[in-house]
């Protein structure tokens, strides 16, 4: 039986959204150095992760512009969704923030487009979410799997917008006590 498309999704939370995918880049900036030390175990689990980030922080733009996302892990897809204004600055950062890093710029002779812009790094790993969860499978051809610079370009768009939702990452998830509390 075919899947069947569903229409957008309804605006979620926006600060709730932006909480939950800072976990998910704390947790890849963990995994990123696991890989880095040589630890393939992780290998896997990191990209299937910084996949996700990037996901969650491209459904966060959008509910915070107010506007419902196509469904779906496609980042490719939830990226041409944002209003072209968004795009243009997530474009500006990514390649501010990935200049200076040569092995972010010899990676696009790997990757499927041959290219490092930003949306053909969206484009060659859009679907990855969906693909790595399923490795053992083997239905993971290759694809890019780092999305460090999409991802920090994305938050930082989005802190621009909202500056104080820099969490307090030791308590995010903690209550805040109420000014009566704070007295006592």
């Amino acid at each position: 039986m075919a899947k069947k498309k569903r229409g957008s999704v309804k605006i979620p939370d926006a600060r709730k959204l932006f909480i939950h995918a800072e976990g998910f880049r704390l947790t890849s900036d963990l995994l990123r150095a696991e890989v880095s030390a040589g630890k393939d175990i992780y290998l896997f689990a990191f990209h299937a992760n910084d996949a996700f980030c990037c996901e969650l922080f491209l459904k966060c733009l959008a509910a915070i512009r107010a506007r419902e996302h196509p469904p779906g892990h496609k980042l490719d897809e939830l990226f041409d969704a944002l209003p072209e204004p968004d795009q243009d600055r997530v474009e500006y950062h990514y390649e501010r923030l990935s200049a200076s890093d040569p092995k972010h710029a010899s990676a696009g002779s790997v990757s499927p487009s041959q290219s490092n812009s930003l949306r053909a790094v969206l484009k060659d790993g859009a679907d990855l979410f969906e693909r790595i969860r399923y490795w053992y499978e083997g239905n993971f051809p290759h694809r890019r799997g780092d999305f460090k610079y999409p991802i920090l370009a994305i938050r930082e768009t989005i802190l621009e917008i909202h500056q104080h939702w820099t969490p307090n990452v030791e308590n995010w998830t903690k209550p805040k006590p109420s000014p009566r509390q704070k007295l006592k």
